[in-house]
C-alpha cells in the first residue's frame, strides 16, 4: 500500500478529512473502529493515527465489538474488558511495519495535542 510521502497525503488522512467534511453536512457520517476481544487494532501505529486524526478533525469515532458499540459503564464482561483495555493503551508501544512511518506518527503526535490527549 501506498501511504504517500507524509501522513498528510496518506489515504487514511485523506479519507478521514472526507469524512469530516461529509459529516458537516450529513448526519449519518461518522467514523468507526472495530476492535476485536483484545482491542488489538490500537496496537497498531496507523490505528492509532487515525484515532489522533479523528480528534484534531473534531471527529468522535465509535468502537463497535462483537457485542456492539462500545461505551463507558459496559455491563458485560467483555465490554468492561474492552474498556480498560481502550483506556491503558499505550500509543507509543504501537507496532508498525515500518519504524519510520511510526516515528513520523508519534512526533506529529507528541508536537501537537501530545500523547495524553490521544488517550482520553
Amino acid at each position: 500500500v501506498d501511504l504517500g510521502s507524509s501522513w498528510e497525503t496518506s489515504p487514511f488522512n485523506l479519507a478521514l478529512e472526507h469524512v469530516a467534511e461529509q459529516s458537516k453536512v450529513r448526519e449519518d457520517v461518522g467514523v468507526v473502529m472495530a476492535i476485536d476481544q483484545k482491542a488489538s487494532t490500537l496496537t497498531r501505529i496507523w490505528c492509532v493515527f487515525e484515532t489522533y486524526r479523528c480528534q484534531t478533525l473534531g471527529m468522535g469515532m465509535k468502537l463497535y465489538s462483537v457485542e456492539g458499540r462500545l461505551k463507558r459503564g459496559q455491563d458485560t464482561e467483555l465490554g468492561r474488558k474492552l474498556i480498560q483495555v481502550v483506556l491503558n493503551a499505550d500509543v507509543e508501544e504501537a507496532k508498525a511495519s515500518c519504524w519510520q512511518d511510526k516515528r513520523m506518527i508519534l512526533q506529529t503526535i507528541r508536537e501537537t495535542v501530545g500523547f495524553a490527549a490521544v488517550h482520553a
